[in-house]
């Protein structure tokens, strides 16, 4: 298992933060759906713990067009989907994803809890010891130049985004450590990625490609919540739950629209075939996987030569000790047996 805990901090009150985040989980699913693929809401319901009311969602995230062809066309379609179980009892979040294929070889559990201010909590997830033991920690500043890939969206830059309704932003790099100073509110977020994939020979490159992902997610989220601030500035709880409602019957009717990323017939067809379907733009990465692979696999071997041959020095330092010790017992025996025969002598 991999652990690393993000600390980020957004410019927001604690109770914008709130609700916030689940604006930001609302409207992020219906953009990042369509054409058979995105997020589909299967249940969302209130539930109740100590006292406090929290909310429950079960989600279905199908996710076939984010990953190589070469690898859509090995995996069954249920490879393809992941399953996410989330438990928003502010200020404390847990997510759990899970892979209907890979069933327990595969867990990806995200832990947030969120402080008013800047957090000095050494523990506030409450890890036990061994989890710390394993545990990395890294600080996220979300004014981290962002790369401009096709991806970049300029409304979502938070070294260019100027808030209307609070007057926050621009940001600038390190912006934390001056927040005061500026009159900005501070909430940090402390997030645990905690990743296990239990198959041999990838255990670490995947484990740790997920848990850097999950950094990059969660960094672009806490953007995506600053810079969206004056679209659910002043809301309420109930405006929000009204909200995500709407945004997820929205969703599950773009998921249903459009042709699938994948067409069934074309997918049987290329696993039927005597050749495989020509990939080049995947061929590089599945040839950068597989170095890895072989990296780590010679990594292993070298460390288990290098044990072997502290194994075998070890053998061959005890085998030269009983040697020595072999010779010292024959030297007393002769010196034994030459006064033996000087006191016989002797009579």
């Amino acid at each position: 298992m991999r652990i690393t805990e993000y600390i980020i901090s957004a410019p927001l009150f604690i109770e914008e933060f709130r609700i916030g985040q689940r604006y930001m989980v609302a409207k992020a699913s219906r953009e990042n759906s369509g054409g058979g693929e995105g997020v589909e809401l299967i249940k969302h319901e209130i539930y109740e713990k100590d006292g406090q009311k929290g909310l429950y969602t079960l989600k279905r995230l199908h996710i076939a067009s984010r990953v190589p062809a070469i690898i859509r066309k090995i995996l069954p379609k249920d490879a393809l989907i992941l399953e996410e179980e989330a438990w928003n009892l502010f200020p404390n979040f847990k997510t759990v994803y899970k892979n209907l294929w890979l069933k327990d070889k595969f867990t990806l559990i995200l832990e947030s809890t969120h402080i008013d201010g800047i957090s000095k909590e050494q523990n506030p997830l409450k890890m036990n010891e061994a989890e710390l033991k394993i545990r990395k920690v890294d600080v996220v500043d979300i004014a981290e130049p962002k790369k401009k890939s096709k991806e970049y969206k300029c409304n979502e830059d938070v070294t260019v985004f100027h808030s209307e309704k609070t007057g926050r932003g621009p940001l600038k790099l390190k912006w934390v450590e001056t927040a005061e100073a500026d009159g900005l509110p501070v909430t940090t977020a402390h997030k645990a990625a905690k990743m296990e994939f239990k198959v041999f020979g990838f255990q670490t490159i995947v484990e740790k490609f997920g848990v850097n992902v999950c950094r990059g997610v969660c960094q672009n989220a806490i953007r995506q919540q600053f810079c969206w601030i004056d679209e659910y500035f002043g809301w309420s709880m109930d405006d929000i739950q009204k909200y995500e409602l709407n945004e997820a019957e929205e969703t599950k009717k773009i998921i249903a629209e459009g042709p699938l990323a994948i067409d069934p017939n074309d997918f049987d067809e290329n696993m039927n075939a005597e050749t495989p379907p020509s990939v080049p733009q995947d061929t590089k990465q599945i040839n950068e996987v597989k170095s890895e692979v072989k990296e780590e696999t010679k990594e292993a071997k070298t460390e288990d030569t290098k044990e072997e041959v502290k194994t075998d020095e070890k053998k061959e330092d005890k085998e030269e000790e009983s040697q020595e010790e072999t010779k010292q017992e024959e030297k007393q025996e002769e010196k034994k047996e030459e006064n033996e025969n000087e006191q016989t002598q002797n009579e």
